[in-house]
């Protein structure tokens, strides 16, 4: 098989692109297959040519490019010398090759067509290099591997002036050099085979079993043994069990002799144990290299052969996983010769058909599938499911509702599997997002994202708001830093987890409404990679994500009269126009007159500078447009686009500040030492700020003039505070600033020292604490731990001569701040608790 590789560099400027497309991969699909061996082209006119060349009995000297031509009347470069030599399977063989005497460095390529198929494409074919070029002779040996194919075939030489050739290259047209073809007669290595077959299953839900004889050398009869009592005389037979576990032997003879492989326990039959029938057996056509060579899924990683051998049912080869959790689905073809679309369905409800419902996985132009999905609670549990996976060349794929678990694969594959679901039967795993985590409009989508199939959900905002939905919108009507708890629960428990200042509420960040700008049809690369704008530096998926708002979680400040560096990274592949507006008087529209304010073409990074005018809106987030596509494109702020991109982004204008004062960040804390780690923050910045960033050192946040924070646990944290005025911003920054830390509640007496030095630890917890004792003379203690609502929830009393080390479980209370007392005599500390 000869396959033909384009490497084309193009610039498409029209709407015909997909077509464009399309004709590349007839063109690519056509050249596939010849019946023939390739005469690849060159040019040996300069004297890169090939002048000695030896393999075992076979010796050109002197040739001098004889079949080169002249300057003006160039020869085809390439010569069928018809001299023959015989090699024998397993044997290795002297090569040398040279250049002209005192000529140019050349690189050195050969080829021997092993499995006689006509070309120089299948895996260890490209037999010797020389990575460095030379002037000299270069020697090498050959192996004939015991897999070659006995009769005659072909060798190929190249030359390549100054550059090393690759093993894809044995068609290539060169430009300066020369290509000679030589006949190889391939003969028996004079062992006994070296026995070796598979089974196109090792696991059967039907009993029948297909074997294949992979025995590299020569054969002449076969003895199979199926480990039921019957045999075979067959090269490749197929077979039929009854359920149980065989061990196979294969006893393959030829002149030299006889030789038996076992492999032992190699074929599980379980007759009735697969899905039920599918619906429909796919059809597919296809050229090489398409479809699904490798699937990963839960605890299966199975490997198959590519699209050439159409539909392949590997429904008995079964895959345990659980109700209510995530498996990541993996799934293509190395080999494939450019990107495909893929589709897998799972038949949740055992009915035999693939509804759009039970479609788990889609995605296009990629090199492969790799996905995270979840096994939803109400699948059948218990019986054998059938499991569909396609993939398909990206060009000829069927699109949107046609891809069917039914349809037609031209250059695809379709392959079956089975899974069997187990019963979830443990307690949930809470875990929830927000989306997005930092809000203009006040309104933030959260998701329970727990394991364990959930079946109660309590939500609390941190505004005071609750829900019980399982995936509650909510809208926040202050600014604010929100921290945010989920409680959940089934039959066999209750878990819960809170996120600390997880959502950001701004709303004097809103920028106004405008039109939404998406791609018609997205070609892999396309569209905006990155942008850098001022303090902007934001790094994005390509067009095949659409059209994406940045404009509430990326915003920057900039001043009139100044002038500003953009630089907007696209596709790495092709060249791209791109367009920025800037929508200056904040009425929801992109003029062309004054608002269009980068224009870049032809480029794949794009660089140019903006002046921000006076005459603007200030003071207010004003929406900034990016927009890539297709070369040639009249760029629209709203229109359809063809393959690009729009992005959009937030941009602040201020006032010329060189006569108006920027604030002067500073703040100061109602105590720096603190035994709670409740701490009061007060801004003391001057010039008037209307702004505030507040970094209190635990990864949490606030934009509150003088927030009140509480930390989790002991420990030195650094303080930092940005202020922000019409006029500019300035950081404040506290290193170690606040010290939080038990021993701050006073300890004078032994008794005192000892109690101060008790640790809890982990601090928070789901529930499960450790409570550690020092080694010292007090030795009896008192533990209480009560609620905020003075709720005594454990009490218990030790000798820490017995024990000192106690583990403490009330993972069954509610998430929240519980303390812990702990006394000894008249003397008592008291811990925080905090249960997540």
């Amino acid at each position: 098989m000869m396959i033909i590789y384009f490497n084309i560099t193009f610039t498409p400027k029209s709407k015909n692109m997909k077509n464009w497309f399309n004709l590349v991969g007839l063109m690519l699909l056509s050249n596939i297959a010849l019946a023939q061996y390739c005469s690849p082209q060159g040019n040996c006119t300069r004297r890169d040519y090939i002048n000695n060349f030896t393999f075992n009995t076979n010796s050109r000297l002197n040739s001098a490019g004889s079949n080169c031509g002249t300057w003006r009347t160039q020869g085809p470069s390439y010569v069928n010398t018809g001299l023959s030599t015989t090699v024998t399977q397993g044997k290795k063989y002297a090569m040398s090759v040279r250049g002209r005497t005192g000529g140019t460095t050349q690189g050195f390529g050969i080829w021997i067509d092993f499995n006689k198929d006509n070309d120089f494409n299948d895996a260890g074919e490209f037999v010797s290099s020389n990575t460095n070029p030379t002037n000299q002779t270069f020697n090498d040996s050959i192996l004939i591997p015991i897999s070659a194919k006995a009769g005659t075939t072909r060798m190929r030489v190249r030359s390549l002036r100054s550059t090393a050739i690759k093993s894809r290259e044995s068609c290539t047209t060169f430009n300066r050099g020369e290509t000679e073809d030589y006949t190889l007669i391939v003969q028996d290595a004079p062992i006994p085979p070296i026995t070796d077959f598979k089974a196109n299953t090792t696991v059967s839900c039907n009993g029948i079993v297909n074997f294949t004889d992979l025995t590299p050398n020569k054969v002449v009869s076969w003895l199979w043994e199926f480990g039921d009592g019957d045999t075979s005389h067959k090269q490749n037979p197929k077979h039929t069990y009854v359920s149980g576990t065989y061990t196979v032997k294969l006893t393959a003879t030829n002149t030299f002799g006889s030789k038996a492989e076992s492999k032992t326990n190699y074929i599980t039959v379980n007759v009735g144990s697969g899905p039920i029938a599918a619906q429909c057996t796919p059809i597919s056509t296809s050229a090489k290299g398409f479809g699904i060579t490798s699937f990963t899924f839960s605890t299966l990683a199975q490997t198959s052969q590519d699209a050439t051998v159409g539909y392949e049912d590997f429904s008995c080869t079964q895959v345990p996983v659980t109700q209510g959790l995530s498996y990541q689905i993996k799934f293509g073809s190395i080999t494939a010769q450019a990107k495909q679309n893929f589709r897998a369905w799972i038949d949740y409800n055992g009915d035999g058909v693939f509804s759009t419902q039970e479609m788990v996985l889609s995605q296009d132009n990629a090199n492969e599938a790799n996905q995270m999905i979840t096994i939803p609670s109400n699948s059948a549990v218990g019986s054998a499911l059938r499991v569909r996976i396609a993939a398909v060349y990206f060009l000829t794929s069927p699109s949107g509702s046609a891809f069917t678990s039914c349809v037609t694969l031209n250059n695809g594959q379709m392959e079956d599997y089975n899974v069997i679901i187990k019963k979830n039967t443990a307690k949930p795993i809470a875990n929830l997002e927000a989306v997005p985590p930092k809000s203009c409009d006040g309104v933030v989508q959260f998701n329970d994202i727990s394991q364990n199939l959930p079946s109660k959900w309590e939500w609390d905002f941190g505004d005071g708001s609750k829900s019980s939905l399982e995936h509650p919108k909510h809208t926040y009507t202050a600014d604010g830093t929100y921290s945010i708890k989920l409680k959940v629960t089934n039959a066999f428990g209750t878990d819960s987890t809170t996120k600390a200042s997880l959502v950001t509420v701004n709303l004097k960040s809103q920028v106004k409404a405008a039109c939404a700008s998406t791609s018609t049809s997205h070609i892999d690369d396309y569209g905006v990679k990155y942008v850098i704008f001022n303090t902007i530096n934001n790094i994005t998926p390509d067009a095949k994500h659409g059209y994406q708002d940045y404009s509430c979680s990326h915003q920057t400040i900039v001043n009139t009269n100044s002038k500003y560096s953009i630089e907007i990274k696209t596709g790495s592949l092709n060249l791209e126009d791109v367009t920025v507006w800037i929508d200056y008087d904040n009425d929801g529209v992109f003029n062309s007159t004054n608002e269009k304010v980068m224009v870049s073409v032809n480029d794949t990074v794009h660089r140019d500078t903006i002046t921000i005018p006076a005459a603007s809106i200030k003071f207010k987030a004003l929406r900034m447009r990016v927009i890539s596509d297709i070369v040639g494109t009249n760029i629209k702020s709203c229109e359809a686009l063809i393959y690009g991109q729009a992005e959009d982004y937030a941009v602040i204008i201020r006032g010329d500040s060189s006569a108006s004062p920027a604030p002067v960040a500073d703040f100061s804390a109602d105590t720096v030492k603190s035994c709670t780690g409740v701490i009061q923050f007060t801004d003391n910045s001057t010039n008037t700020p209307n702004q505030w960033d507040w970094d209190f050192g635990d990864a949490s946040s606030s934009i509150i003039k003088n927030p009140k924070h509480t930390y989790g646990g002991p420990g030195k944290y650094t303080v930092k505070l940005t202020t922000t005025n019409s006029f500019g911003s300035n950081l404040k920054v506290k290193t170690a600033y606040i010290d939080v830390d038990d021993v701050y509640c006073g300890a004078t007496s032994l008794k005192q020292i000892a109690l101060s030095q008790i640790q809890v630890y982990p601090n928070p917890s789901e529930g499960l604490v450790k409570i550690s004792f020092p080694i010292s003379q007090i030795k009896n203690y008192e533990l209480e731990i009560v609620s905020m609502q003075g709720q005594i929830i454990y009490l218990n009393s030790l000798n820490s001569n017995d024990i000192n080390l106690l583990e403490v479980d009330i993972s069954n209370q509610e998430g929240g701040i519980y303390l812990l007392k702990v006394s000894t005599g008249n003397n008592q500390i008291i811990k925080k608790v905090i249960i997540k």
